[in-house]
């Protein structure tokens, strides 16, 4: 149902990330990993799709949780979110409550989640079903750098770009504050990623294509902190 990949190959200058993708499938099988407070959220929700792929992702990040980190009780580990909505991963591990940088993303029944094993690499994650849509809206946050290598079908290559800004925009954390033109993404024709924000944030990526989505997993080539002080 979820199967777990490394996005990047193993390397000297970073630790690795861990994705997983899947469908959210029933939601009785993840009911057991949410805690009272997320409970209290999916009661809210309308939607049976969105609560099913809400919890599927919070399960999933907590399966994550457990193979990468030694943390004292994984399945306690609490899914937050700051003020732009970038969650986080907070754990104990040796007795003291430690953040663990990840992301989240769910489409139509498909959850796709990422972790940094390092804790703190600022990563990005985010799967799109194949559509007409970012057809119509490639001049809203199309640059004219942009570039999918090989494909051919406008649908899946403008909904893989767009994809690519949404990953970036995760790595960057800075939401919706986000604009689209200013991030230009370039896709080889392995599916190897490589993404410029304003001249200032460099990222990498990679892409994964599914029989009806795209899955691009995103991190920073270098810290990201205050003083970068890159602008929206």
């Amino acid at each position: 149902m979820f199967f777990v990949y490394r996005p990047f190959p193993p390397c000297t200058s970073q630790k690795p990330i861990l994705a997983a993708v899947g469908k959210a499938d029933d939601l009785s099988e993840h009911a057991v990993f949410p805690c009272p407070e997320e409970w209290a959220a999916v009661r809210r929700m309308q939607s049976y799709t969105r609560r099913r792929e809400w919890i599927a992702s919070r399960a999933v990040l907590r399966i994550l949780t457990a193979l990468t980190t030694a943390c004292d009780h994984p399945l306690d580990a609490k899914i937050i979110k700051n003020c732009y909505g970038r969650p986080t991963v907070r754990l104990v591990k040796q007795g003291v409550w430690v953040d663990v940088a990840c992301s989240i993303s769910h489409k139509e029944g498909w959850v796709a989640v990422c972790l940094a094993e390092d804790g703190v690499t600022a990563v990005g994650i985010d799967i799109e079903t194949v559509s007409e849509r970012p057809v119509r809206l490639a001049g809203a946050f199309s640059h004219e750098k942009d570039c999918a290598a090989g494909i051919e079908d406008a649908r899946r290559k403008y909904t893989l770009l767009w994809s690519c800004k949404e990953a970036a925009s995760k790595v960057l954390g800075l939401g919706l504050l986000v604009d689209y033109k200013k991030i230009v993404a370039v896709v080889d024709d392995a599916g190897r990623i490589h993404i410029d924000f304003n001249g200032e944030v460099e990222m990498e990526g990679t892409a994964m294509h599914l029989d009806d989505a795209v899955v691009v997993c995103c991190r920073s080539c270098r810290p990201l902190t205050n003083r970068n002080g890159f602008s929206a």
